[in-house]
Order: structure tokens, then C-alpha cells, then sequence
């Protein structure tokens, strides 16, 4: 059975239409090739070792313009409160490293955050805000972000693979920090453990 007679078999008509055509797409362009699924292995197993959790690259940027991956305890954040009504100064509690098969995510004007699949991402819907992993995101979920015109919430344009790469997590104390791969253009998210 192959992905096109999956799909054929599934009702239409909902956000899982997405998912399916993303698969679909996926299947058409071979990207489990075996390199790939043994890269997915063994960075399965270093999260496992890790004791895993959902990380930034560690190249991605905080407020304050220093690197995830340089982020120490007791450094300042810029956090959300966990309901997205305020943007307040939190503070880093600790930090770990490892790597982890991470996703590209980027905003409608452009606003762009590397993270490992498992990363919280607080997500608007309806009048609520949950927080589900970054791998089970689709395009046009709204997510937090802050930049020159301030703090919002906007669509999710574009998801993509990055690979396994190097991340560090940051716990803040349960606050939901900012960071982006470009200065000054952040999306918010982590440290609440995913929930629907």
C-alpha cells in the first residue's frame, strides 16, 4: 500500500488534508531515503539518552542578541506569559545540549525559528491558546511572535526540514521565551509540555 491509497481512504474535508498532501509530497520526493531514516535513528537515540524535550538551535537568537547555545543559568529571557496576554522578562533556570531532528518554521512576514520536532509551539486557535509539538504544526496555525512592529499573533507559512542538528533546551521556569534565526525577529515557544 502506498501513501496516494492511504489517503484515498481517509474522509476529506479537514486540517488532516494538509497533513495527507504533506505526506503524500514527502512519499513523491523520497525524503526518507535510508541515510535519512538512519540520521531519524540515531538522533532518536541521542534524544532518548538526552532525556529529550523540545529545543531551539543553537544558533537561533534571543532578545538580547546572544545565541541559544551560549544562554547560561540566571541569563535574562523575554517570555510569554503561558496564556499570551503579556510579554514579561523571565530568566534562564538551566540549560542542556544535544541534537535532534529540527524543522525550519516561517511566519507569514517572514519571522523564522529552527527547532527540534519536539518543541512546544503555542498556537492560537479559536479563542484559545494550546501548545503542541512543533512536528504536528500546519501552515497557517498562528503563532506568537515579536519584532520592529511589535508582539502578535500570525500565520505559519512555511514548514521545512533542517536535519539533525545541534540545540540546546532552555528551561525557564515553565515561561514560554522567545528566539529566531534572525536578530530582533522572534517566535515564542517552549518550556509548556505540549498539550491539546
Amino acid at each position: 500500500m502506498n501513501i496516494d491509497e492511504v489517503a484515498d481512504e481517509q474522509p476529506s474535508g479537514g486540517p488532516d488534508d494538509k497533513r495527507r498532501e504533506a505526506l503524500r509530497q514527502i512519499g513523491l520526493f523520497g525524503a526518507y531515503t535510508a541515510p535519512a531514516m538512519l540520521a531519524m535513528l540515531t538522533s532518536s537515540k541521542a534524544l532518548a539518552a538526552s532525556g529529550g524535550g523540545g529545543c531551539c538551535w543553537t544558533e537561533a537568537l534571543l532578545a538580547s542578541g546572544g545565541k541559544v547555545g551560549e544562554a547560561r543559568a540566571g541569563d535574562r529571557l523575554l517570555t510569554m506569559r503561558e496564556d499570551g496576554s503579556a510579554v514579561y522578562e523571565g530568566e534562564v533556570e538551566k540549560t542542556r545540549a544535544s541534537e535532534q531532528p529540527c524543522v525550519r518554521v516561517r511566519t507569514e512576514s517572514g519571522i523564522r525559528l529552527t527547532c527540534s520536532y519536539g518543541t512546544p509551539m503555542a498556537l492560537r486557535r479559536g479563542g484559545d491558546v494550546v501548545y503542541i509539538e512543533a512536528r504536528d504544526c500546519l501552515e497557517d496555525d498562528l503563532l506568537p511572535v515579536l519584532d520592529d512592529d511589535g508582539f502578535r499573533w500570525e500565520p505559519i507559512a512555511e514548514l521545512a526540514e533542517a536535519g539533525v542538528l545541534p540545540v540546546a533546551l532552555l528551561s525557564a521556569r515553565n515561561g514560554v521565551y522567545g528566539a529566531g534565526d534572525q536578530t530582533g525577529r522572534m517566535i515564542f515557544t517552549h518550556n509548556i509540555r505540549a498539550k491539546q
